[in-house]
C-alpha cells in the first residue's frame, strides 16, 4: 500500500466512528436545557423519535469537585437511567452554589445515541423565586395567614397593616406557613403581603400582591359591649352585696326568729303582776299563765281606802 492508502486509511478509522455514530440509528437529544423554580430543578429535552422501538433516556451529572479534582468524570443519575420521559428532576443531584454540567443521551435496545450536553453549566442561585400565594381569614378579631409550602429551604416575611391607619404596618418572619396575628380591630379593613428568602441562596422573591379582609363587626358594636362590661360590673359591686345582706336577713328569721312579748302581758309599774310559771314553754305561756294581784300594803294605799270607806 502507498503512502497515501495508508494516510487514507489512518482518516477513515479516526474519522468513521463520529461519522457513524451521526448516523446511528438513534438520533441524539436536542435542546437540552435546564428549569429550575423554587429551588426545584428539572433537566429537559426534546423527545427523540425513533422507527425502530421505544427510546429511553440517560442522564448523567459532572460538578465542579469532579470537573477540577476527579479527571472531569460524569457520574450516573440513579432516578434517570432509562426514562421514558423526556425529563429528569435532579434537584438532590446539586447541592452546592457551584457550577454543574448534565448530559442525556437516548438509548434503544443496545444501541445509544451520542451525548447532548446544557450549553451552559447550571448554577442554584439562579433559580427564579415566585412570589408565595397566601390566603387570609378572618376568625374573630384575629387573622389567620396561610402560605403555600415550599419546602424546608425557605423562610416567609410577611407584611400587615390597618388600611385606614398610616404607620400601622408589622412585620413577621418564620419557616411555619401558618401564621395567627395579633389582635385587630373590628370592623377594620387589614391587608397583607409576603414573600419568600432562601438562606442557601441568601436571595428573596418578591413580594406577593396584598390581600385585604375586612374584620366582621364594628366600633360601634365594641363600645356597646364595654359599656354593657361596665354596668354589669357596678351592678356585681353594688346590689350583689344588698341582695347578700337580704338573703341573710331572711334567712335568720327563718330559721331562728326572735319572740317579742307582746304590751299587753309586759307590766311594770301597775300594783297587778302577772306571775308566770318561767318553766314553761313558750307556746303554754299564756295558757298557763296565771294573773295575780298582790295588792301593795303601803300606807297611801291604806289611807285611800279608808277615806272612801267613810
Amino acid at each position: 500500500m502507498s503512502h497515501r492508502g495508508r494516510l487514507l486509511a489512518c482518516l477513515l478509522a479516526v474519522l468513521a466512528p463520529a461519522v457513524l455514530a451521526d448516523y446511528s440509528a438513534v438520533p441524539t437529544p436536542q435542546n437540552v436545557s435546564m428549569v429550575s423554580i423554587n429551588m426545584k430543578h428539572w433537566l429537559i429535552w426534546s423527545p427523540v423519535v425513533s422507527s425502530s422501538g421505544n427510546v429511553t433516556y440517560s442522564v448523567q451529572v459532572q460538578g465542579e469537585f469532579e470537573r477540577s479534582y476527579w479527571n472531569g468524570i460524569w457520574s450516573n443519575v440513579a432516578e434517570c437511567m432509562r426514562v421514558k420521559v423526556p425529563l429528569c428532576d435532579v434537584t438532590e443531584e446539586i447541592i452546592g452554589n457551584v457550577p454543574y454540567d448534565f448530559r442525556v443521551r437516548a438509548d434503544l435496545g443496545s444501541e445509544h445515541s451520542g451525548w447532548a450536553t446544557l450549553e451552559q453549566r447550571f448554577n442554584r442561585s439562579t433559580t427564579l423565586l415566585t412570589t408565595p400565594f397566601l390566603k387570609v381569614r378572618a376568625e374573630g378579631h384575629h387573622l389567620i395567614v396561610e402560605l403555600e409550602e415550599l419546602g424546608p429551604a425557605f423562610q416567609f416575611v410577611l407584611i400587615y397593616w390597618n388600611k385606614d391607619s398610616e404607620n400601622s404596618s408589622k412585620m413577621v418572619r418564620s419557616s411555619q406557613t401558618s401564621f395567627h396575628l395579633d389582635t385587630v380591630e373590628a370592623g377594620m379593613e387589614y391587608c397583607v403581603k409576603a414573600q419568600t428568602y432562601v438562606t442557601a441562596i441568601h436571595r428573596y422573591s418578591n413580594f406577593s400582591s396584598p390581600v385585604c379582609i375586612k374584620v366582621p363587626g364594628s366600633t360601634d358594636s365594641v363600645l356597646t359591649i364595654g359599656l354593657l362590661s361596665l354596668f354589669a360590673f357596678i351592678v356585681a359591686i353594688v346590689v350583689l352585696p344588698f341582695l347578700g345582706w337580704k338573703a341573710h336577713q331572711m334567712l335568720r328569721y327563718s330559721c331562728c326568729p326572735t319572740v317579742i312579748m307582746p304590751e299587753t302581758l309586759a307590766v311594770t309599774d301597775s300594783p297587778r303582776k302577772l306571775i308566770c310559771p318561767k318553766s314553761s314553754p313558750l307556746e303554754e305561756y299564756v295558757d298557763k299563765c296565771t294573773v295575780m294581784v298582790e295588792v301593795d300594803a303601803s300606807d297611801e294605799l291604806r289611807h285611800l281606802y279608808m277615806q272612801k270607806t267613810l
